[in-house]
This record gives C-alpha cells, sequence and structure tokens, in this order.
C-alpha cells in the first residue's frame, strides 16, 4: 500500500517536470527569434503603431504539455481529499474529490458529498482556498 500523500506528491512533482519542460521549450524558441516587432509612423496622424510579425509560432505539441501540467495538478488535488478521508480512518467513495464550482452557492451545496469522511481541520482549510470563481451571497 502507498503511504499517505505520496500520491499527490507525486503528481505536483510530474506537473514541475512539465513546467520545467515548458521552460526549457520557451527559451529554445525565444533563442530562435520567433518574432519581430515593427514600428510603423501613421502618415494622417503621426502616432506609432507597433504590430508583430510571428516567424515561428508556438507548436501545437505545448498544448500536450500544458494539459499534463494542469491534469497532474488536478490529479494531486483529488487524491489529497483521498488521503485525507484516509487519514481519517474514513472510506474513499466514488464522489470523494476537490470540488471546483463556479459560485459558492454550488460550492456549498456539493461539497458534504465531495469531502464525506474528511476531518474538520482538513475541512476548514479546503474551505479557506475558496475553489470557486464568483463569492455569490454569505
Amino acid at each position: 500500500m502507498i503511504k499517505p500523500f505520496v500520491g499527490p506528491r507525486l503528481k505536483v512533482a510530474r506537473a514541475k517536470g512539465h513546467i520545467e519542460e515548458i521552460h526549457r521549450l520557451t527559451a529554445a524558441l525565444y533563442a530562435r527569434d520567433p518574432y519581430d516587432i515593427i514600428r510603423e509612423q501613421d502618415t494622417e496622424t503621426g502616432e506609432y503603431i507597433y504590430r508583430i510579425r510571428i516567424k515561428e509560432a508556438i507548436p501545437c505539441e505545448w498544448g500536450t504539455v500544458i494539459g499534463d501540467i494542469v491534469h497532474n495538478l488536478r490529479a494531486a488535488l483529488d487524491q489529497l481529499v483521498c488521503d485525507l478521508v484516509i487519514a481519517n480512518d474514513g472510506k474513499v467513495s466514488k464522489t470523494n474529490g476537490f470540488l471546483i464550482t463556479e459560485t459558492r452557492e454550488t460550492f456549498e451545496s456539493y461539497l458534504p458529498k465531495k469531502i464525506k469522511g474528511i476531518s474538520r481541520r482538513a475541512e476548514w482549510l479546503i474551505r479557506r482556498f475558496k475553489p470557486y470563481l464568483r463569492g455569490g451571497r454569505g
């Protein structure tokens, strides 16, 4: 059996590896001078207009690396909740996971099912993150 909280740490470490990969790819792209900044003067107004001429686009493959980063970080949050249930001597269910919603109301409505089995302190910590986009009422 895997020790508690190892899974989330491994997922975050994997995401960090992907982030380092994006940094390397970005540095290599900029070393190839992928764009030009062109300054032109408007003949009527005299104002300067700046344009960017892209010589080399960001490769589509970067999207898969960025997707892996997001996936690993999201999975780490879900695994964290499951490990919090186990640490509280609970049994993990199919509904356990880290809830992220658009509104506070939706968050409050679904949270009890998602975190069933974790300690009150762990629930308090999750609530402090406010994992919703808009505050809503209360």
